[in-house]
Parts: structure tokens; sequence; C-alpha cells
């Protein structure tokens, strides 16, 4: 059995090379501190420095934000 999923971790074993960085997000017009964890149906998890992880949609994030995200995809998906 194959199965096929939409999803792109972002963190591995190596957890204390994870950089945060700062998001942009323009619905609000504000800005968070954190790692990309995942991408998941049009939402992407991201970690604060105290390990809680938010949840923002894609299309809220910044152009910039935006292609981070979609090269940490195929990154991953390599």
């Amino acid at each position: 059995m194959l199965i096929l999923a939409s999803t792109s971790f972002a963190h591995d074993l190596n957890y204390e090379r994870v950089i945060s960085r700062t998001w942009h997000l323009q619905k609000q017009g504000a800005e968070r501190q954190g790692t990309f964890f995942m991408h998941k149906a049009d939402q992407v998890y991201m970690q604060d420095a105290q390990g809680a992880v938010f949840v923002v949609p894609y299309n809220d994030l910044s152009a910039a934000d935006q292609a981070f995200v979609q090269r940490k995809d195929e990154q991953i998906m390599r």
C-alpha cells in the first residue's frame, strides 16, 4: 500500500540548529518570531522560543514568507 501526504515538516533530530525568523502577518499587520514547523492544508505551523505552536493561514503571510515556505516544502519533498 502506498500512502501520499501533502504535509511537510521542517524540524528534524538536529533541533539545536533550527533558526528562528520573523514572520510578517499581513492581515493582522503584525510580526511573530518563530521557526517553521509544518505546512499543511494552507496552514503554516510555527513554533515560538517557548515551544508553543501557533498556526497562520498561508495567505496571511507576506510574499517573502510565502516564498520561504515554498522553498521549505521543496527541500522537504526531495
